[in-house]
């Protein structure tokens, strides 16, 4: 563990120092464009000191205007750069920067992190009519050029003491500040703009102008939805319900309507269990989909083109394996980021290993309950240790599992102020840190130190119970759905709520029964019993 921790952080100290090693090389090769830039100007003012400067024909206007050309032993020539020559001087700094390896690419890891998941990152693969509204395509190539060219805020100030504004505060040889644009004859400060735009002062105040809205609204399900997950890089989400099916949705295909939200069909729903399907979970590349239903099976299916037509014939390859060993209703399904695993949680009291493609004995390990009588709930992979695996039980029992020999490594002490009988919901693994994060019918969301197994934190997060969890890629922010009809959003590392959305309607005392984040894209989604699914993402107020 210690290992992989150091093996993390020397990981991240690298692309530290690679980037402000990029940084500095970027920062001297426009130091030396723009020192040689100011020569030249000096050069000119020597060479045609006392001169008539040449008259420019202004067709538009069809006048004449005399560039003055000041004989101060201080003075610049200061022209107006022609949007040509504006655009090819930005070229020629993208081209040193990207010989020195400097990119857009090489960002502090958290700003980056924050931004991303804002929404506050240019979409430029991201179609026009699923772009962040409120911004013109215009904005968010401006948007684009300026993280590329962001450099720090100190880079030209040269002796000035300013930081805010470093194309100011140069200082001629007679003490006067000057305008360094009029010097290079560049175009006015508002058209140029280097600061670092993934540079997040305060992540709070970062939420504060960005909350979650309604972006589209899946109808297709005729029953209450109780799984959903987003594709690992496409704009694609599955859900899957007690009508019995799973659904492929194409989130580019939504068509806008009047409301401002959009609806779409699914592009292929999958048919293959006898009863109500209750947990789905993808492979990594998203090409592989698994869902667990109460008939006590496992199917696993070869995710279909999302492009193809909804209303095609039926290929029997989509449906490649059924994994049959439960003896009631499936609960929960995790499969392993690096390894072709498996894992499922059954109400018939067992934890189940699998190996999906071995078509002689795809069952590697049978794990039972640790006291007779607790139900496995859910279940999760140890995301800083692969090896083991997170059980949550009936009762408010979770354990850390060794999966090669079946043993249970570490028993979670839920405190004092635990329920007797409480069930716990869903059990998460934090995706960076040795955290577990746990929420139940108590309506607490409890956090766990995965080596001493101690409670580092609870507080009450809902009103009523708590029926799911969702931590997005980078751990920072998590989601959780309540059957008081809310969704919240929390800052992992202040444990405070930033903003709760009402999100769908009760339906037999169920209200939300699945979060989601996207793992590559600002997206987050919602499903619950009244057999809606909803996606959201992130709007500037």
């Amino acid at each position: 563990m210690e290992k992989a921790k150091w093996e993390m952080e020397r990981a991240e100290m690298q692309a530290r120092i690679s980037f402000l090693q990029g940084e500095r090389k970027g920062q001297e090769n426009l130091k030396a464009d723009l020192i040689r830039r100011i020569k030249i100007a000096k050069n000119y003012r020597l060479t045609h000191n006392g001169e008539d400067p040449p008259e420019y024909d202004e067709t538009e206007n069809e006048t004449t205007n005399e560039v003055v050309i000041p004989n101060e032993v201080d003075a610049y020539v200061a022209e107006g750069g022609s949007a040509l020559g504006w655009k090819q001087g930005r070229q020629l700094l993208k081209q040193y920067l990207q010989e020195i390896g400097y990119s857009e690419q090489i960002l502090d890891v958290r700003s980056f992190r924050v931004k991303n998941l804002l929404g506050l990152i240019p979409q430029g693969d991201w179609p026009s009519n699923e772009r962040i509204p409120g911004k013109t395509p215009a904005v968010q190539k401006k948007d684009l050029d300026r993280s590329f060219f962001s450099t720090d805020d100190t880079v030209l100030s040269v002796g000035s003491g300013i930081v805010g504004n470093p194309m100011a505060g140069v200082r001629g040889k007679r003490g006067e500040y000057m305008d360094l644009n009029d010097a290079l004859g560049l175009p006015p400060d508002e058209n140029i703009d280097i600061k670092d735009d993934f540079i997040v002062e305060d992540d709070e105040e970062s939420l504060r102008t960005a909350k979650w809205n309604v972006k589209m609204t899946l109808r297709s399900h005729l029953d209450s939805i109780r799984a959903m997950q987003f594709h690992p890089v496409e704009p694609v989400l599955i859900t899957a319900g007690e009508d019995g099916t799973a659904k492929l949705w194409n989130l580019d295909m939504g068509k806008e309507k009047s409301g401002g939200a959009s609806e779409i069909e699914p592009v292929y729903t999958f048919r293959g269990h006898m009863g109500p399907v209750l947990c789905i979970d993808l492979s990594p590349t998203g090409d592989h989909l698994f869902t667990g239903g109460r008939d006590g099976v496992i199917c696993c299916w070869n995710v279909p083109s999302t492009t193809g037509d909804p209303y095609e014939a039926y290929d029997p390859k989509v449906l490649s394996e059924r994994l049959r060993g439960h003896k009631d209703s499936i609960w929960s399904i995790a499969y392993h980021s690096s390894d072709n695993r498996l894992v499922s949680a059954s109400s018939d009291g067992t934890i189940k290993l699998w190996e999906p493609g071995n078509f002689g004995e795809p069952l590697l390990r049978t794990l039972e309950a640790p006291v007779v009588g607790l139900i496995p709930t859910s279940v999760d992979f140890v995301s800083t240790e692969p090896s083991q695996l997170l059980a949550a039980y009936t009762s408010s029992t979770a354990n850390i599992i060794d999966i090669e020999t079946g043993t249970t490594i570490l028993s979670f002490d839920f405190g004092d102020d635990v329920v007797p009988g409480c069930r716990i919901t869903r059990i998460l693994s934090h995706p960076t840190m040795p955290l577990t994060i746990t929420a139940g019918d108590d309506r607490r969301i409890r956090y766990f130190d995965n080596h001493t197994g101690k409670l580092t934190h609870s507080a009450v997060a809902h009103v009523e119970e708590i029926s799911s969890l969702a931590i997005d890629p980078n751990g920072l922010y998590l989601l959780s759905g309540s059957h008081d009809g809310s969704l919240r959003m929390w800052n992992m590392e202040k444990r405070v709520c930033l903003q709760e959305i009402s999100a769908h309607r009760k339906k037999y005392d169920a209200s939300v029964t699945c979060v989601a984040f996207h793992p590559s894209r600002p997206l987050i989604g919602s499903a619950g019993a009244d057999s809606l699914a909803k996606v959201y993402c992130p709007t500037s107020s």
